[in-house]
């Protein structure tokens, strides 16, 4: 037989006396011999902030008798099922698995399997992989130019955060005349900039300024906001 071609069974029923029925067929069933594609899998992305479930979406096709479902699993190497065995998910396109125990710093895979109306099993197809960062940067190390300046249109600052699993995606900061404030300059983003220098400004010779910062991981966690202390540069952290 021939994979993707549809066969029918006729019947005939003879009686003893030879006589013969009208012959009825099936209504056909198609041979398929080969599985699904490889289910091609994306992740949510390079970096993951939650611990307790983690999810993908995936495409495959099977040109003979069609996909009818999914299983997935989740490991720590491609095809891997040591953290969340083989589930059946249904004919679905996407699936999020939940009760999960996931560890920061550990790069976690999505795999996938499909299977045709033969009942047929495709090979696995893996995600590239998901970094778990479920922790906020560290709060920043604010440092302005101390107590005083002769400069009167323009401030300086310094700073400096880490986050040891995914790294800082962007930095913002806003100038008060409070720690915290933003009644000079709002937050605006610094890029990943750990030094600016803002222009344009107008000192008021008699007022302390302060710079307020944060940072974000690149799984998308904020830190806690820090301030300078422009009276002995010592950073303050703002609640």
């Amino acid at each position: 037989l021939t994979s993707g071609v549809v066969y029918y069974i006729t019947v005939i029923a003879i009686n003893n006396a030879g006589g013969e029925s009208a012959p009825v067929s099936s209504d056909g069933i198609i041979l398929d011999l080969t599985p699904p594609t490889v289910p091609v899998v994306t992740d949510n992305g390079q970096y993951w902030g939650y611990k307790t479930h983690m999810g993908a979406t995936w495409t495959s096709g099977d040109a003979e008798s069609g996909i009818v479902s999914y299983r997935m699993s989740i490991g720590t190497a491609p095809g891997a099922t040591g953290v969340a065995d083989w589930i059946e998910v249904g004919n679905v396109a996407s699936y999020e698995r939940t009760g999960l125990q996931l560890k920061d710093g550990v790069t976690y895979y999505i795999n996938v399997q499909a299977k045709n109306g033969a009942g047929r099993w495709s090979d696995t197809g893996s995600s590239d992989g998901i970094l778990l960062d479920s922790t906020p940067p560290t709060t920043p190390v604010v440092t302005d130019d101390g107590d005083g300046t002769l400069l009167l249109d323009r401030l300086h600052c310094k700073w400096r955060s880490d986050d040891p699993e995914s790294g800082i995606a962007e930095y913002v900061y806003c100038i008060g005349t409070s720690p915290g404030a933003v009644d000079v300059v709002g937050w605006t983003s610094a890029g990943t900039s750990e030094d600016i220098t803002v222009t344009g400004l107008k000192i008021e010779p008699m007022l302390t300024y302060y710079f307020a910062v944060k940072s974000r991981s690149n799984a998308g966690a904020w830190s806690a906001v820090s301030a300078s202390d422009s009276g002995t540069d010592t950073p303050r952290s703002i609640s």
